[in-house]
């Protein structure tokens, strides 16, 4: 199947550039018969890969040995990759070479770079259209030709308008580009907000429950007192009830369990022991006891008495009383015997509550009256002392002499001064008090008691 003919394929002759330094390795063609016939189709790139040129002007800069120059823009394929084609201008179709160069531009006057030159040699028209101008076929070639140029004139305004459309679109396409970037920052600001706001309920609902959780342990904790609350009460209750007396109930036949000796009782009461009989009686015992647990409501088993009993030996109790008694234990009991021998030791260590002692043991102190007995003081020892001490005495005026008694049986003094007058002073020294009498006439008189 023939391929269907393109003008671009035909005409332009296929030129890549890869950096400003690089030849283009062929000399181009044009001819003077050319209508937009032939031209350019430009490759950019860059290390072999395509660059992109969106947005920059890339030209063709010419001379022709006529005079004529110019820069002719490239129409852009696709900018993005670097891809343009140039029809030859119609000003330089003139037979010559024509000097060129590429050249990308920032602005329409300010080129970035541009290519080595190159040559464009532009063929001789092989037709005089002049002489040929009364010939029919030749007219007809004209006519092609200058439709063929109008096609390319309107094929440029068609791609001219392409490009500004496609600037526009561009434009359009950044604007909208542009609010899809504010939409995305928006949107993630507000994703970023909903974090914080998940973040912040999460951390609701943990402490929420936190909360609960602590909630609950209180709950439980005071469910825990209510019941210990109950139990202390239920306990009291029948501590308080077992303090009027315990009661006993001897189980019958059928009232306790043959295999366990559980009593079998429909209501029991928490103040009564239940007696069941042995399975095997004994001396030792005869009755299994239990009591009902209202707590726990189950029975319990306080089963039988068998302790026994070591008494304390003579050596412990020396150990004891030495002070060299070092065990820890002391689970002995105390026997009469051993008491009797325990009261024999401790007479040994400490004295009678009530005891005598010789007189010789006193050295220090003073006897009380009672302790005196009567006759301990003779009346020679007790004249002969009064009389040593009163010896020291000297009479007053209107005293003619002084005479001390002893009253035997009433533990007492009685001084006596002779006044001139005849009469006589007294001064009576009793247990219990003291007495100052005087005697006139036979008769004795108190004058003053203390």
């Amino acid at each position: 199947m023939a391929k269907k003919f393109s003008v671009d394929e035909w005409a332009l002759k296929k030129v890549r550039l890869d950096m400003a330094d690089q030849f283009v390795p062929d000399v181009l063609i044009g001819n003077a018969a050319d209508a937009d016939g032939r031209g350019i189709l430009l490759q950019v790139t860059i290390g072999g890969e395509v660059a992109d040129l969106e947005g920059l002007p890339v030209c063709l800069a010419w001379s022709h040995p006529n005079g004529n120059q110019d820069l002719t823009r490239f129409t852009a394929v696709d900018a993005s990759k670097g891809l343009f084609k140039l029809y030859y201008p119609p000003a330089m179709m003139y037979p010559g070479d024509v000097t060129a160069r590429v050249s990308i531009f920032a602005g329409s006057k300010s080129p970035i770079t541009g290519s080595r030159d190159f040559t464009i040699h532009v063929e001789r028209n092989p037709i005089d259209e002049d002489r040929a101008m009364s010939d029919e076929s030749f007219s007809e070639f004209k006519q092609a030709a200058e439709l063929l140029y109008s096609t390319n004139s309107r094929l440029e305004e068609a791609e001219e308008a392409r490009q500004i459309a496609e600037t526009a679109r561009a434009t359009a396409e950044e604007l909208r580009r542009q609010h899809e970037d504010a939409r995305v920052a928006a949107e993630n600001e507000r994703l970023a907000a909903e974090l914080e706001r998940d973040a912040a309920e999460l951390e609701r609902l943990a402490a929420e429950a936190e909360r609960e959780a602590a909630e609950e342990d209180r709950s439980l904790a005071e469910l825990a007192r209510v019941e210990a609350e109950a139990y202390r009460a239920a306990t009291f209750a029948e501590i308080e009830q077992r303090s009027k007396g315990w009661l006993r109930y001897y189980c019958a036949d059928g009232e306790w369990d043959t295999s366990t000796r559980e009593p079998i009782i429909a209501t029991p009461d928490t103040s009564t022991l239940y007696f069941v009989p042995e399975e095997f009686p004994s001396d030792d015992g005869q009755w299994v006891e239990w009591m009902w647990d209202a707590q726990g409501s189950r029975w319990e088993k306080l089963g039988t008495s068998q302790a026994t009993f070591e008494p304390i030996t003579a050596d412990q109790m020396d150990a004891i009383i030495a002070g060299t008694d070092t065990d820890e234990g002391g689970s002995e009991v105390m026997t009469r015997w051993g008491l009797r021998y325990w009261l024999t030791k401790l007479r040994g260590v400490f004295a009678a509550l009530v005891h005598t002692h010789s007189a010789s043991d006193i050295t220090s102190g003073t006897f009380g009256t009672a302790r005196i007995a009567d006759g301990a003081v003779t009346k020679d020892k007790l004249e002969k002392t009064l009389g040593d001490s009163l010896s020291h005495f000297k009479l007053g005026a209107g005293i003619s002499g002084f005479e001390v008694r002893y009253v035997q049986g009433t533990q007492s003094l009685e001084f006596h001064a002779l006044l001139a007058d005849g009469s006589t002073r007294c001064f009576g020294a009793f247990p219990s008090s003291f007495v100052y009498s005087k005697r006139e006439n036979g008769t004795w008189t108190n004058i003053r008691e203390a």
